[in-house]
């Protein structure tokens, strides 16, 4: 609730949407054409507050050196079912991800057998 507070009243709020919690509660999704689980939690929060979620990367370029990639924000249907809403902001961040991975493979790390 605390993050749903800060997000009506325009604050800025960070969460981690690329790996699932152990014990969260997950969208199973496509990457790059194999399913995987994103977290719900990010898409969730998003049509709560009725905010875009926007996807911000950041690449390691050299020792203490980093590039910031802000991509297009992912705006929430709010007149579809929640779960299919849900879905779709889930399956429109893992879009993102997939640019992600593409831009800069070797600094992907996936702590699961994903795609076995």
């Amino acid at each position: 609730m605390k993050l749903l507070d800060a997000l009506r009243r325009g604050d800025i709020v960070a969460v981690q949407g690329d790996r699932p919690r152990s014990g969260g509660r997950n969208v199973e999704t496509n990457l790059f054409g194999r399913p995987f689980p994103l977290p719900a939690g990010p898409a969730a929060l998003a049509r709560a507050a009725e905010v875009p979620l926007l996807p911000v990367f950041v690449f390691r370029t050299g020792r203490l050196s980093y590039r910031l990639a802000m991509r297009p924000p992912i705006e929430p249907r709010l007149g579809a079912g929640s779960r299919e809403a849900q879905r779709e902001i889930v399956q429109a961040m893992a879009r993102e991800v997939e640019w992600a991975i593409r831009e800069a493979p070797h600094q992907w790390f996936c702590f699961r057998a994903a795609f076995e």
